[in-house]
């Protein structure tokens, strides 16, 4: 009896061992079935600071309808997640250019050049790091209306990879790339303005706006191979960039009150044209809008109406 229930009991083990062991075949084949051919779609996180992805499985077979599919896709993000989508919906893909070198050229809707700063940054890194992952294609460049985006007003950025996008392991995404601008400090007059040429490698997150004044509160003498007899700080040491927001085309630049400290030998003009200047050559800024500590004031020393945007005055620069 004890023998027939032992033999029993071997056969109840090995029935449930049987159907275990093919409930995790059936589970683990229908998972591998599901992720092959499916790709990433990048996103925003909840806060809109860093890319998250989603898995997703292409229905289209042809690589530029897989295109057209993914872009569609990228501007509704996942209702289960906390995401947000990396590309606006009003951003429309006009045509895909293929070659056979793995380069794809996309043309985009004229509403991409509203991005600006770390949205753009954002943007375009979701689109490329999404697109590369399909048969065929490497390297992606972004046309806006036909015209080739533009780093500065020099440069094209051209066609990028997924790994010119590098993610560290917290998951937050830091882009850097080389920018070229152009400050302006004062001469050894004091009067005018001197314009000084720079290339910096810098984190694209990190609007370059801000990357511009802070260059200016640092002064020339941070700059490598700068003459400082001849290139002299234009802004009030002690200053310090209390905010700094583009809108519409006008930057809105806020200083703390150190800024209405005179600096020696500097005419307020220069002081103040230093920084719009500089913020107009970057191609999103037409005009700049200062205020002190948060508070707009009427009057920078004696340069009158200093709650109004300035425009960009060449007049000032040295020749």
């Amino acid at each position: 009896m004890q023998k027939k229930n032992q033999t029993v009991r071997l056969l109840l083990a090995l029935l449930v061992l049987c159907l275990v062991a093919g409930g995790c075949s059936g589970s683990s084949s229908k998972k591998e079935k599901k992720q092959k051919g499916s790709v990433k779609i990048y996103y925003l996180n909840g806060d809109g600071t860093k890319l998250v992805s989603d898995s997703y499985l292409p229905k289209k077979e042809e690589t530029a309808e897989q295109i057209q599919e993914l872009f569609d896709t990228m501007e509704k993000a996942p209702e289960d997640e906390d995401f947000q989508p990396a590309k606006p919906e009003y951003v429309r893909l006009l045509n895909v250019n293929l070659n056979n070198n793995g380069q794809v050229s996309i043309n985009v809707s004229k509403e991409y050049s509203e991005l600006d700063g770390t949205d753009e940054i954002l943007c375009r890194a979701a689109i490329v790091k999404t697109l590369c992952q399909l048969k065929g294609v490497s390297f992606v460049e972004i046309r806006v209306e036909g015209v080739p985006l533009m780093m500065d007003t020099e440069k094209a950025i051209g066609y990028e990879q997924s790994s010119d996008f590098i993610d560290n392991i917290g998951g937050e995404a830091t882009f850097y790339q080389d920018v070229s601008m152009t400050l302006y400090f004062s001469d050894q007059t004091g009067k005018k303005l001197m314009p000084v040429h720079i290339t910096v490698n810098y984190d694209g997150t990190f609007p370059l706006e801000k990357l511009v004044v802070e260059r200016l509160i640092q002064g020339p003498g941070a700059i490598d191979g700068v003459d400082t007899d001849k290139v002299l700080r234009s802004i009030p040491s002690k200053t310090e960039l209390v905010k700094i927001s583009v809108k519409d085309e006008v930057c809105y630049v806020d200083l703390s009150s150190e800024f209405l400290n005179k600096n020696p030998g500097i005419s307020n003009e220069v002081t103040v044209y230093s920084i719009v200047n500089s913020l107009a050559e970057l191609s999103y800024i037409s005009k700049v809008s200062f205020t002190i500590d948060g508070s707009a004031t009427s009057d920078y020393r004696e340069l009158k109406n200093f709650d109004k945007p300035f425009e960009r005055n060449l007049d000032l620069v040295q020749k």
